[in-house]
This record gives structure tokens, C-alpha cells and sequence, in this order.
């Protein structure tokens, strides 16, 4: 992304040079949240009128489709997953978005203890298991949930033993919550964590 004055140039590789190319102007400061299939998600952070959050989705020829999502409190953590936007707020909650039809599809506690934002100023992004159907969350001090990725119903929940030494100290990274297959790893300074989430029980 480049731009200057408001304007944001979003920009797509050429897949046979692998050099950029201009495919469209987008107003405001818009930030890439993910990837939905062929399309480019981008949200405008301070565009937010009457708790809308603007979403613009941008094709590699420069379609663009423009969507606004109701955000209750401020933004703590996004990602796409899909045809899915998972938002988590400061207050705790968990809302998913469809990108097709730009409805609200389930809005559901997040599971886990949200971190004071004076000490760790970023939350953990969700991270989504389309298998599974899954959208599993990692709190500051180790806990663990899964939200059913269709209803938001909270399908699963654990705790990684690293008590409250897995806040980490102000303005410094967060924890990150990475996956293999259908394992998931907690990493934490150096310290690394595997486990398998057994859904249903």
C-alpha cells in the first residue's frame, strides 16, 4: 500500500513478473485486514461513523465492493477467514461478519479474559480452523476457547500453564496463537505450546 493525502493505492502483484501494479484509489487510510478468496479486505480504523466500520473489498482487476459493520466499543483484533470477519472488541465480544452478504451473523462472548490495554496495548488475533468450524481465541494469561465459527457457541476450552507470566510486559508483543493441522501451538517468549483440541466433549 502507498498513498499520501487520504488515498490509499491498492496495489496487485502480476503473476508472471511478480512486479505491482495499480489497480484502484481507495479513500481514507484503509488497512488490509485479509485475503476472501480472490479480494483483497480492507477496513478504514478511523472512518467509523455511528459504529459502523467501513469495509471495502477489492478485486486483483479493481472491483470494488463497499460493506459496513456495526462495532460495539473499540477494535481489539480482526481477521478474515473465508467468506467470514471475525471482529473482537475491548469489551469481550466476538462478532462474525458474512463478506457476501455483509450481514451480521452471531455476536457471542470471546471466551477469554481480555487484557488491560495499559499493559499489553494488542490482543491476539483469532485464529480460524474452516475445517473445524472453529474460531478458537487466546487470552493474556493462557486461556484458551473455541466459538463454533457458524453460531458463535462456545465448543471447546482450555488453559495453557503459564499462569500470569504469560501477560507480557507493557508495549511488548503479544502471545501468538499458530496452528498445524488441527493442533494448536501457544507461543510466548520462548516458551512453545501444543495442544489438541478435543471438540464435543
Amino acid at each position: 500500500m502507498s498513498g499520501a493525502a487520504g488515498r490509499r493505492h491498492a496495489l496487485s502483484p502480476r503473476a508472471v513478473t511478480g512486479q505491482a501494479r495499480k489497480v484502484a484509489t481507495v479513500p481514507g487510510a484503509q488497512l488490509p485486514a485479509g485475503i476472501s478468496g480472490d479480494r483483497m479486505v480492507l477496513f478504514a480504523p478511523k472512518d467509523w461513523v455511528g459504529g459502523k466500520m467501513p469495509v471495502t473489498l477489492l478485486s486483483g482487476s479493481g472491483e470494488r465492493t463497499s460493506l459496513s459493520y456495526p462495532i460495539e466499543g473499540e477494535l481489539a483484533a480482526l481477521d478474515v477467514a473465508g467468506d467470514r470477519l471475525i471482529s473482537v472488541s475491548w469489551k469481550g465480544e466476538a462478532s462474525a461478519y458474512s463478506l457476501t452478504t455483509g450481514d451480521v451473523l452471531w455476536t457471542a462472548p470471546v471466551g477469554v479474559e481480555m487484557p488491560d490495554r495499559n499493559t499489553m496495548p494488542s490482543f491476539t488475533p483469532p485464529l480460524v480452523s474452516e475445517r473445524q468450524h472453529v474460531v478458537y481465541f487466546l487470552g493474556p494469561y493462557g486461556d484458551l476457547s473455541g466459538l463454533d465459527l457458524r453460531t458463535g457457541h462456545e465448543v471447546w476450552r482450555d488453559h495453557v500453564d503459564d499462569g500470569k507470566e504469560a501477560l507480557r510486559p507493557p508495549y511488548q508483543p503479544s502471545p501468538q496463537l499458530l496452528s498445524y493441522q488441527d493442533v494448536l501451538i501457544v507461543q510466548n517468549g520462548g516458551r512453545i505450546t501444543s495442544l489438541l483440541p478435543r471438540l464435543g466433549d
